[in-house]
């Protein structure tokens, strides 16, 4: 019912009134009343579907992405630049070293000059980090464009999270950033993976995190090559089935509501 309001609400803005900005900023300014709705109308579900309507609106008549941000992102590719942002992500094991997806606040050249409208940036960097979700980063590198693999256009990907470029870092400094409410499911994680370590010895503990979150740093590489030789490395990767847990323990906490 909710999907299909979104849905349906979508589709009818794109061919009733499409690019509309003023409707989409009001649709979207209404979806928080209109979830609220939900509190004192049973079914839940009829507050829930009139506010995905809402932000359904409001998802086809807002502007979209700059165009011409991609062009922008590709003239840069090669320079050397000063970046500093916030992690919008933990960072993620890569070859030798981590990534970690940054929010660019400042990006300016070697001369010093500003550079703006190139989207969030993709910091690769050797070695080991302490970065969270929400850390102030500060890194020095060059610019390049998200390597390509075969079979998989990683490009396309990355820009889906609007991520035109790579930052190859030489120098990375990272300082706790300010508390926020969407830190919350990082500190959550991260206070789960330190009691685990706390309760279960190596590699066992690395394996249960494999399993549960998808998280496979800490792994002993033997046992990896030895579960994708035997076919089952897919136990250490997000999957449906974990999705499938979490949205039943989700549907458990929101019953009473």
């Amino acid at each position: 019912m909710v999907c299909g309001a979104w849905s349906a609400a979508l589709c009818l803005a794109v061919v009733v009134a499409p690019r509309q900005p003023l409707v989409g900023a009001a649709a979207l300014l209404l979806a928080v009343p209109a979830a609220g709705v939900g509190v004192l109308i049973r079914p839940i579900a009829v507050g829930l579907a009139i506010a995905a309507a809402l932000a359904g609106i409001a998802r086809a008549e807002l502007p979209s992405e700059d165009a011409g941000i991609a062009a922008r992102a590709a003239l840069l590719a090669g320079r050397t630049v000063v970046l500093a942002g916030a992690a919008l992500d933990d960072p993620r094991p890569a070859a030798a070293g981590y990534q970690v997806l940054v929010e660019v606040h400042r990006l300016t050249d070697g001369t010093g000059a500003p550079l703006s409208g190139v989207g969030s940036i993709l910091v690769r960097a050797r070695g080991i980090t302490r970065i969270a979700f929400g850390d102030e980063v500060a890194a020095v590198g060059r610019l390049r464009l998200p390597d390509e693999r075969p079979g998989f256009d990683r490009r396309a990907y990355l820009a889906q999270r609007h991520v035109w470029l790579e930052l190859a870092a030489t120098q990375v400094r990272s300082a706790p950033g300010a508390w926020s409410v969407a830190a919350v499911p990082s500190q959550l994680r991260s206070w789960y993976q330190s009691a685990l370590h706390a309760l279960v010895p190596e590699p066992h503990s690395a394996v249960l995190l494999g399993l549960v979150l998808g998280i496979r740093t800490g792994i002993p590489q033997h046992l990896e090559q030895d579960l994708v030789a035997t076919g089952l490395v897919h136990l250490l990767v997000l999957s449906g089935l974990k999705v499938a847990v979490f949205a039943r323990l989700a549907s458990a906490a929101l019953t009473p509501l």
